[in-house]
Order: structure tokens, then C-alpha cells, then sequence
């Protein structure tokens, strides 16, 4: 699975609803890792994230359905488009 990842910042895409709390899939080792977060304000597609996650982090954006804890990614670079 290839997924595309952004450093310095969260969409709001990128956080899952895992009740009662927000979550976020980051990528460790080549793998996707579920995260609990703590998001604070939003502005348009960004979210302020007060804790759960560190500077620098791979953060999965649009994980979709097949993304779960533990999953093999492989992850593309910012801006790249992978093509078939």
C-alpha cells in the first residue's frame, strides 16, 4: 500500500474518530501505528495538535478503510505523484 505523508502539520483528514477520542495513523518502521491525539483548534483543513503526537512525525493523510495498526506502508515523498 502507498500512502503519502506531510511533515509539520495535521488535516483534518488525517485524524480518525476512534470513540471517545481522536486518533491519527503515523508511520514507524515502515509500518502504520494508530495514535491517540488531542486536537485543538481547526482552521479550513488544519488542526492544532496539543498532544499525542511529536515534531517530525510521518503522519498518514486520508488513511482510508485498508489502513489499520500495524499495516505495511510504503511511503511517498511530498508533492510526488506515484504513478499506476
Amino acid at each position: 500500500m502507498r500512502m503519502r505523508w506531510r511533515l509539520g502539520s495535521i488535516r483534518v483528514n488525517a485524524a480518525v474518530l476512534q470513540a471517545p477520542e481522536w486518533a491519527a495513523f503515523v508511520l514507524t518502521e515502515g509500518h502504520s501505528r494508530l495514535r491517540t491525539v488531542t486536537l485543538g483548534p481547526r482552521s479550513g483543513l488544519l488542526a492544532v495538535v496539543e498532544g499525542g503526537l511529536e515534531p517530525g512525525e510521518r503522519v498518514i493523510v486520508y488513511p482510508g478503510d485498508a489502513v489499520r495498526d500495524g499495516v505495511r506502508i510504503k511511503a511517498s515523498q511530498p508533492g510526488r505523484r506515484d504513478k499506476g
